[in-house]
């Protein structure tokens, strides 16, 4: 697609039109040269009051939208050029194709954060619910669900730290690699051949972090060992890993130590034993539908009844546990969802994360020619069902995140049954409340700023051969966390 903007405003760009078009046409490539389809978007503020119009063309389409707004709302908000051109955008787009996103104009990753921006301007509950729904377009059910994850977000910014972080840990491997999947993760078995290699270096950088972290008397509040699937370690392995890395551990005072246990065929009776022994208090367990037939199709080796075998197992062990659905994967009906939210919700899960699902650009179903409709109510039957029934059984919603390519332009959201329960690093993570310190291929440090407003990155080598032959360079990152935090920390 073709896009033009014309206009004087430097908060507008091209780039965030392109976001807009992608909630309509996923997948979307963007270029000068594409004649087959053309937005033409100006936008003027004049005399205090924004001035819009949009043309599209395409396949023998030509359709207009004019509008015109006051640049403060009768409640005395103020609306962005960026308010603006999604409302004149999804005014044209939306009665082109007949759909309205349920998050309206909102792009980003963090609705939640947006949310609690808007609450600080609003001040109550439903003057900020007001002001995503008018000014932003969400429906109703999304600016509860905002405002309700960033009421949980606020009490743990309100109980952040100085010098908070988090450690994360990537094992980015797996038995076999699901088809809707496009994380580092490798199942091979010349690339499974290097994981005692590859485990042997990962240790010697969370020690240079950890120490690293000890010198700037940083304050560790979470440890996540993520993937890939971390427990494709043999027994052995893992606890030689966990019995180096526990001493390191002396000293701090972490609240959760999370090791990702998701692909039930990984999970051991003794591999949980190891887990216990060194200290981990949650795992996560996914079995994502208990549909069987669905299961084989995406590429997962175990069946449901493995899912309940694992996850009972982990109960035993006095783990709290977290359990992955996706709504939305090819081939899988509404009802065949319904049955599987039923199912889980049964067990009684300390979380439940609910995914829509997304079209990742490197997964199986994108290079298969998988197609998202966004309008797809059979994905959108599917996020209500799983909303009403988690509000039903006692869960709450703590986090949120949303991604490009997903149906229904919808989002993922993790529920718990309890406040202490909450996986806290997700939260940590997801909204940028501390600085996370990251080990492993593909994994990447992020540093973030005293006052919150901004960050800083350190990215690992991809994959694991090229980590490996880094280790030199790696190893020297402290250095960098150091002249972070001496010099760059408290900037304003």
């Amino acid at each position: 697609m073709k896009i033009v903007l014309k206009t004087d405003l430097k908060s507008l760009s091209k780039h965030y039109i392109e976001t807009l078009v992608l909630l309509y046409l996923p997948m979307e490539k963007f270029g000068e040269n594409d004649s087959e389809k053309k937005l033409t978007l100006s936008v003027q503020l004049e005399d205090g009051k924004y001035f819009g119009s949009a043309v599209y063309e395409a396949d023998g389409i030509f359709e207009k939208e004019e509008l015109s707004i006051e640049r403060f709302s009768d409640e005395g908000f103020e609306i962005s050029a960026k308010s603006f051109a999604g409302k004149l955008f999804i005014s044209l787009f939306g009665r082109v194709f007949g759909y309205y996103p349920p998050w309206g104009m909102l792009t980003g990753v963090r609705p939640a954060r947006f949310a609690l921006d808007m609450m600080n301007i609003a001040k109550t509950y439903e003057a900020t619910k007001l002001l995503l729904c008018n000014n932003y377009l969400c429906t109703p059910e999304k600016a509860d669900l905002a405002i309700k994850v960033a009421q949980f977000d606020k009490r743990v910014y309100e109980n952040r730290g100085n010098k908070d972080y988090s450690l994360y840990i990537g094992i980015p491997f797996c038995p076999t690699r699901c088809r809707y999947c496009s994380f580092v993760s490798y199942s091979t078995p010349s690339l499974l051949s290097l994981i005692p290699e590859y485990v042997d270096m990962l240790f010697e950088e969370v020690k240079m972090l950890l120490y690293t972290a000890k010198e700037l008397s940083l304050n560790l509040k979470s440890i996540y060992v993520g993937g890939g699937t971390p427990t494709v370690l043999d027994e052995e392995l893992l606890e030689s890993f966990l019995k180096r890395l526990y001493p390191l551990l002396e000293g701090t005072n972490f609240e959760e130590f999370t090791f990702e246990a998701g692909r039930p065929d990984t999970v051991t009776e003794k591999k949980l034993s190891v887990l216990k022994k060194y200290g981990v208090t949650r795992v996560s367990i996914n079995t994502q539908t208990s549909n069987d037939e669905i299961l084989s199709s995406v590429g997962r080796k175990h069946t449901y009844f493995d899912f309940v075998n694992a996850f009972n197992m982990a109960k035993k062990y006095g783990f709290s546990v977290n359990t992955d659905l996706i709504a939305g994967l090819p081939g899988e009906s509404v009802e065949s969802f319904k049955k599987s939210v039923l199912d889980v919700i049964k067990l009684s899960p300390d979380n439940i994360t609910v995914h829509s699902f997304s079209l990742k650009k490197s997964s199986d179903y994108t290079l298969d020619g998988e197609k998202l409709d966004p309008k797809d109510e059979r994905i959108s039957n599917m996020i209500e069902f799983s909303a009403s029934c988690m509000k039903e059984n006692g869960y709450m919603p703590y986090y949120m995140y949303r991604q490009k390519n997903t149906g229904g332009n919808f989002e993922n959201v993790g529920y718990t049954k309890n406040e202490k329960d909450a996986g806290l690093y997700n939260v940590y993570m997801m909204e940028g409340i501390h600085t996370i310190l990251a080990a492993g291929a593909g994994a990447s440090t992020k540093l973030v700023f005293e006052n919150l407003t901004n960050s800083e990155k350190i990215y690992n080598p991809k994959y694991p051969f090229e980590y490996l032959r880094d280790r030199e360079n790696i190893l020297k990152h402290g250095q960098i966390i150091k002249s972070f935090y001496d010099n760059r920390y408290y900037e304003k």
